[in-house]
């Protein structure tokens, strides 16, 4: 979400939405969005029942839930990124809904037909946003994950003061 937050106004002029789908319920994402390290720009709908995910096979387990985020954020991030990343689950373990299932990327057309699907094999298992934004008709917009991910550690380094 953060990583696309300074591009909500160019996919807006550009007539794209962007939409969040999340198998929590609507109380639960309400709480988490009052966090003040949550950074939101698009639509959020809750799907408690995960219908969605089950609609595009999205994957489920726990081994990508719990370890691979781990192994991930600490060889990309470093081990301070993957302690914020478990802290962050500890925190809001309560708001997650349904914790095993894994997110994804689908860009459907007006119809209702896919253009682009991307599963995440983990929660940090992210597209790649130059490929995304170009079925959209952007070229050469940089999405900054890095960028992103730093600025949030920051944010909830602030959180804690």
């Amino acid at each position: 979400m953060q990583a696309l937050s300074p591009l909500a106004d160019k996919l807006k002029d550009h007539h794209t939405r962007l939409v969040f789908v999340g198998s929590s319920t609507v109380d639960q994402m309400a709480e988490f969005m009052r966090s003040p390290t949550v950074l939101m720009s698009g639509e959020l709908y809750s799907d408690p029942t995960t219908s969605l995910y089950k609609t595009f096979h999205m994957k489920r387990g726990r081994f990508r839930s719990l370890v691979m985020p781990i192994w991930n954020s600490v060889s990309r991030y470093g081990w301070s990124g993957a302690v914020e990343g478990v802290k962050l689950g500890l925190e809001t373990s309560h708001l997650a809904g349904d914790s095993w299932i894994q997110g994804g990327t689908i860009l459907l057309d007006q119809d209702g037909y896919i253009l682009y699907q991307h599963q995440e094999e983990h929660p940090a298992d992210w597209p790649d946003m130059t490929e995304v934004l170009r079925v959209v008709g952007f070229t050469e917009v940089p999405v900054d994950y890095d960028g992103a991910v730093s600025e949030w550690m920051h944010a909830r380094q602030n959180a804690r003061k």
